[in-house]
């Protein structure tokens, strides 16, 4: 059995890997592959989200939660 794979599927996995790596604010590659759409930065500890909406959306819910906090 041959377990060595080839250029051309070393390349497709490279190529697949690199749809889930986004880049965070200190420079740092982070790779997002879960479905909540965030990850949160080795280095710095920040949150990086996969794209705008997702961003909008988790900030969005963090402020509900707070004003709901603040009526109790």
């Amino acid at each position: 059995m041959n377990y060595w794979l080839s250029l051309n599927e070393i390349k497709a996995l490279y190529e697949e890997k690199q749809k889930y790596a986004h880049k965070c604010v200190c420079g740092h590659t982070v790779f997002i592959a879960n479905k909540s759409g965030r990850a949160k930065c080795r280095h710095c500890h920040r949150l990086v989200f996969k794209d705008k909406e997702t961003e909008f959306k988790y900030r969005m819910n963090r402020e509900l939660i707070k004003e709901r906090r603040n009526l109790e």
